[in-house]
C-alpha cells in the first residue's frame, strides 16, 4: 500500500510516499503560515498533488487535532484561522479530484 505522507508544520510542509517500510520522493514546501489556514491548506494540496498515485493519506500537523472528526480543534496564532480547519474533508476532496485526473508520479 502506498501512503502519501504529509507533515504540516509552522515553517514547512514535508511530503513523500511511504511504502513497505520505505519513505521516498521527499519534498518540502514553505507553509506560508502567516498567510493563514486557507493558504496552508493550498500548500498542502500542492504537496499532495506531487505525490503521484497513492492508496491512503497520513497527515501530521501543527495544532490540536480531533482525529475522529478530522479537524483542527485548536491552533495558536502562528497559523491564523487554522482552528476549525476541516483537514480530513479538504484532503479527501483533493485526493478524489486527483484520482480522477490519474496524474503520473513526478
Amino acid at each position: 500500500m502506498k501512503i502519501a505522507a504529509l507533515d504540516i508544520g509552522g515553517t514547512s510542509i514535508k511530503s513523500g510516499i511511504w511504502e513497505e517500510g520505505n519513505l521516498y520522493g521527499l519534498k518540502e514546501h514553505e507553509t506560508r503560515a502567516k498567510a493563514g489556514g486557507a493558504a496552508v491548506m493550498e500548500q498542502a494540496k500542492q504537496a499532495l498533488g506531487e505525490c503521484g498515485k497513492f492508496d491512503a493519506i497520513g497527515i501530521s500537523t501543527a495544532g490540536q487535532v480531533d482525529p475522529w472528526e478530522g479537524y483542527i480543534r485548536f491552533a495558536n496564532d502562528n497559523i491564523p484561522g487554522y482552528t476549525g480547519m476541516r483537514i480530513r474533508e479538504i484532503m479527501e476532496k483533493e485526493a478524489a479530484a486527483k484520482d480522477q485526473q490519474d496524474t503520473p508520479p513526478q
